[in-house]
């Protein structure tokens, strides 16, 4: 049974993000269109509409009730900008009376203030703490409750490479009245940078295990094939697992390994893997669509992720789902997901030769693959299925709207 939040008929939930719908971010659509189904009004503010007619049309039909989507609309150049102004004289008001720096940036702030009044919700939840900072200035007009995610990039990375995101992550904390952590690594990650802790919920992805559920047969063959999927950047360790699979083709030259994404590192993975001499063992799919990344999985038979950091994964959660064995690094949350050859196969972070050594355990062991397979679906329908995770959620929604008494 799930939680019914005070006033649920007309409760409005608003989700921030930066593009939507997008296949990339699942983890997102299926919040959005669980929310939905539990009758909560959804309004989704997207800095830009992602480029899926189809996705779009198949959301909103399915949701037509209660989601409804809304583009900021930005200018993306002078005459755009003046052209919003005499259209929307209480814009332009706004703009000049701001305390932004550039018209630019007082522009922006005032469309996005026209539409959070115009759309007011009684939750406000940014999915992403970076593209909350871009909002920072506009928290003091927002009559709802704010939370926030902290997924990753924005903590682990930026934090670090950016002089002033600590800071700015600070000042974030001190407004929203939750910080959503994906993974108790990361609870203590942003409690590190000044988050209270009072403020900080952990509650970790979740799939829906009917969608991603094992093929009923595989063809039959004596090559192992194993499968990744990622954004092509640093994070996702892919020059580790391209010296891993050097080692590992060395020992067993029937093995493929096929890597789907996109990303700013394609070229030099694309050099990487030339340079080593792995042509023949590893392909790059591309960007792939919801269909495509099935059929990938049920062709699979190990997945492998060599990210050198994590919240935790959707994609291994997908692929234990899948009922494939994981070979995955420990970052961050991910030993929160697989017990070390029980559901799965964890190696030390940036260790090239423990990645190499658990391939080559499950490349030779087929019945090994096959139990770690078995207990790891498991895993993902007994702690990370989308129900728990929304009971979650609206746990954390009703303490934020239920008054305290005394």
């Amino acid at each position: 049974m799930h939680i019914i939040l005070v006033n649920s008929p007309s409760l409005k939930i608003g989700i921030i993000v930066d593009k939507f719908p997008s296949v990339s971010e699942t983890f997102i659509l299926n919040k959005v269109e669980g929310l939905c189904k539990r009758g909560y009004n959804v309004v989704v503010f997207r800095n830009s509409r992602h480029n899926d007619p189809a996705l779009e049309a198949q959301m909103l039909s399915a949701n037509k009730a209660n989601l409804t989507l809304v583009d900021m609309q930005l200018p993306t150049n002078p005459i755009q900008a003046t052209g919003t102004l005499l259209r929307n004289p209480s814009v332009a008001v706004s703009a000049l009376s701001s305390g932004s720096s550039s018209l630019a940036g007082k522009i922006v702030s005032a469309i996005r203030d026209k539409y959070f009044a115009t759309n007011p919700c009684d939750i406000y939840h940014f999915e992403f703490s970076g593209l909350a900072i871009q909002y920072l200035p506009l928290f003091k007009n927002l009559r709802g409750k704010i939370v926030v995610s902290c997924r990753g990039t924005a903590e682990k990375v930026k934090a670090v490479t950016q002089p002033s995101r600590k800071m700015e992550l600070q000042q974030l904390f001190a407004k929203v009245d939750k910080v959503h952590c994906v993974s108790e690594d990361m609870a203590q990650t942003v409690v590190g940078i000044g988050a209270p802790r009072q403020k900080v919920f952990v509650n970790r992805p979740a799939i829906i295990s009917s969608f991603f559920k094992p093929a009923e047969t595989k063809a039959s063959r004596t090559s192992v094939n194993i499968f990744s999927i990622g954004r092509f950047s640093f994070q996702k360790g892919y020059l580790l697992g391209l010296l891993a699979m050097q080692q590992v083709v060395k020992q067993d030259k029937d093995v493929h390994w096929t890597i789907a994404g996109d990303g700013p590192m394609r070229e030099e993975i694309q050099f990487y893997i030339h340079d080593l001499g792995l042509q023949d063992h590893v392909t790059l799919a591309g960007a792939v669509v919801k269909q495509q990344v099935l059929a990938l999985f049920q062709n699979a038979d190990i997945f492998f992720l060599p990210s050198v950091y994590e919240g935790i994964a959707n994609v291994v959660l997908e692929a234990m789902a899948m009922q494939l064995p994981v070979v995955s690094s420990d970052c961050s949350g991910m030993k929160e997901v697989i017990t070390q050859n029980e559901d799965g196969m964890l190696f030390p972070n940036y260790d090239v030769n423990a990645m190499a050594a658990s391939l080559l355990d499950l490349i030779a062991d087929k019945e090994k693959r096959k139990r770690l397979g078995i207990e790891a679906r498991k895993t993902i329908q007994a702690h990370f299925d989308l129900e728990r995770q929304l009971d979650v959620f609206e746990r954390e929604y009703q303490q934020l709207l239920t008054p305290v008494t005394a």
